[in-house]
């Protein structure tokens, strides 16, 4: 159905928009990937991604990031990589022009591969976002790309140290902003305004924080954020949606042909 806003009040504290259908999705959570550090080894991290390859550069061995294959966070940190050398628009297109136009940011890939996290004398990349966090965990790595949420609510939870924390860069990593509809075909028409409503308001977006790590949407500084402080400093507006279809199936075997068989 195509959205009353006079029956959804509490959407007027949310600034988001869906890139989709705006009139039809309403968002009510963030989730993103992100850059996740170790604190005490890295004072400041990177704001931009030219930063965080000087930061690679000047640290050999301490970045890791999953095989695209096996993690949506290394998939994104790739993606992005690429994707950065090309028109915004590619971001959400299936066309296949675009294959012949990876050529600079899998080159891109190839120069930073050489400060990866090896082991045994070889660049390792760990199997999927746990793989990573893992690494970080351990102190084996100090910095990696992951899921803000993955990466809180194991830190709320006590499974990773208190001092790996989460940084946004610019260009940012892929995020997405997780929408609710109304079926045509619904028989509780006010019911499911009055959830929609109920899920804007700044007592579920808390819930939401606690319970899911999710990023809120509305106004959080009357919230309390206790343990996940992290999650005022990420932009929403700054997230970058990535939708490539069925090239997502030749990307990921080019990058295990060109970059993950180089060792």
């Amino acid at each position: 159905m195509k959205l009353d806003t006079s029956k959804l009040p509490n959407a007027a504290s949310v600034t988001a928009k869906s890139s989709v259908t705006p009139d039809y999705c309403q968002p009510y959570r963030g989730t993103t990937v992100i850059l996740a550090y170790d604190s005490e080894k890295v004072p400041t991290p990177p704001a931009t991604m030219d930063e965080l390859v000087e930061w690679m550069k000047a640290n050999p061995g301490r970045f890791a990031y999953n095989t695209p294959g096996t993690g949506g966070a290394g998939d994104s940190f790739v993606r992005s990589s690429v994707y950065n050398f090309l028109p915004e628009e590619a971001f959400t297109s299936d066309d296949e022009k675009w294959i012949g136009e990876w050529d600079e940011g899998f080159a891109f890939l190839k120069s930073i591969h050489p400060y990866m996290y090896s082991s045994g004398g070889s660049i390792v990349y760990p199997n999927k976002n746990q793989g990573t966090l893992d690494l970080l965990n351990q102190g084996e790595i100090d910095m990696c790309p992951n899921w803000a949420d993955m990466v809180l609510s194991q830190r709320a939870s006590g499974a990773i140290r208190d001092s790996i924390k989460i940084t946004q860069i610019q260009p940012s990593l892929t995020g997405s902003l997780q929408s609710m509809v109304i079926p045509t075909f619904g028989s509780n028409e006010d019911g499911a305004y009055a959830f929609m409503n109920f899920m804007l308001s700044p007592e579920a977006q808390e819930i939401m924080v606690r319970d899911m790590a999710a990023i809120p949407l509305v106004d959080s500084s009357n919230m309390d954020m206790t343990g996940y402080e992290d999650l005022q400093g990420l932009d929403v507006s700054n997230f970058r949606i990535q939708s490539i279809g069925g090239l997502s199936t030749s990307f990921n075997e080019r990058w295990d042909n060109e970059i993950g068989s180089i060792g």
